[in-house]
């Protein structure tokens, strides 16, 4: 199976994204960019130079439902007629069901609250979401790919891994053969990627992300893989540079909940006040992206034993553990 990586721009800090088109039966493209006319220059003529016209994409994959991996899918789905397939948990998301992006803004805005930020960090997070709606459009149609599924691609099968941390549904394509690992942003060489906080599911307000990130951090290493295809960035070879990568990004979650631990016995009670320290002048757009590592961090802390932080439901408030 040959595999192309197409660069595609992106109007966000993040630069390009990476689509890869997939050699079948049948033709295969994961992953899209987002919603500009210049994005889908880069994609129709990536799959061209490739020796295709887009409309022999037989099968769109998504990595996850971020607007800078998924936001194309539909023109793709309507030049190709194919089918587009992502975790049902992100179906909703994908599919602008009724309501789903009221409720997205409500959380990101009771999220704020709840963290201790003042009003303008949540009219701040809100107008980014608007702003972000508009690199996407709603599919018509989405198909489920899980834990456990296969994707054939010619003689080449894929295995599928729910990776959940940086999305709720994000998902790694696996050959166990090659070593090849294709990690959308769950793994990246240069960046380390965003466990941003979501909605939660079975009665929760929200996911512990950094938690479930962590977790599919040490099942990748685990895998041992040889090749990496990243959602951003170079591909990047050899087996003994990628446990390093996943041993660096590991190493620094630890040291930053070391950080904040610091700041907490030094008095800091909110993760907005704690995030302040932290990022003193944060630029607007990345205010849920503060909030986020501060919480996930403090839910490791939590796991640890070594401050009080329920971080669900009331106000959020921590404290060394035992007061002290």
């Amino acid at each position: 199976m040959r595999i192309h990586r197409i660069p595609v721009p992106t109007p966000f800090y993040v630069g390009d994204v990476n689509a890869y088109l997939l050699e079948g039966p049948p033709l295969t493209l994961v992953d899209t960019g987002p919603l500009t006319d210049e994005a889908w220059a880069a994609l129709e003529g990536g799959i061209r130079s490739a020796g295709f016209p887009v409309d022999a994409v037989g099968r769109l994959v998504l990595t996850h439902p971020h607007h800078d991996h998924s936001g194309l899918a539909r023109r793709v789905r309507r030049a190709a007629g194919c089918p587009v397939y992502a975790h049902p948990v992100d179906h909703d998301r994908l599919l602008d069901r009724p309501g789903e992006w009221n409720a997205i803004a409500g959380f990101l805005g009771e999220t704020c609250r709840r963290a201790g930020a003042p009003g303008w960090a949540a009219e701040a997070v809100l107008a980014g979401l608007e702003v972000l709606s508009g690199y996407t459009e709603p599919l018509d149609a989405v198909q489920p790919l899980d834990e456990g599924a296969v994707v054939a691609v010619d003689a080449t099968r894929l295995r599928v891994l729910h990776t959940p941390g940086h999305a709720r549904g994000a998902l790694c394509f696996w050959e166990p053969d090659t070593g090849t690992l294709l990690s959308g942003d769950t793994l990246l060489p240069t960046i380390s990627s965003n466990a941003i906080l979501e909605p939660g599911r079975h009665g929760r307000f929200r996911e512990r992300t950094l938690v479930a990130y962590l977790a599919t951090l040490e099942r990748l290493r685990s895998l041992a893989p040889r090749r990496l295809l990243p959602g951003h960035g170079e591909v990047l070879d050899g087996g003994e540079d990628l446990d390093r990568l996943v041993a660096g990004r590991l190493a620094f979650h630890r040291a930053r909940a070391d950080e904040i631990m610091g700041l907490v016995r030094a008095g800091a009670r909110t993760p907005w006040e704690i995030s302040q320290h932290l990022f003193p002048d944060p630029d607007p757009a990345f205010l849920f992206l503060v909030v986020s590592e501060v919480v996930g961090h403090l839910d490791l802390l939590a796991d640890r034993g070594a401050v009080a932080f329920g971080g669900q439901d009331g106000p959020w408030i921590v404290a060394p553990a035992g007061g002290v």
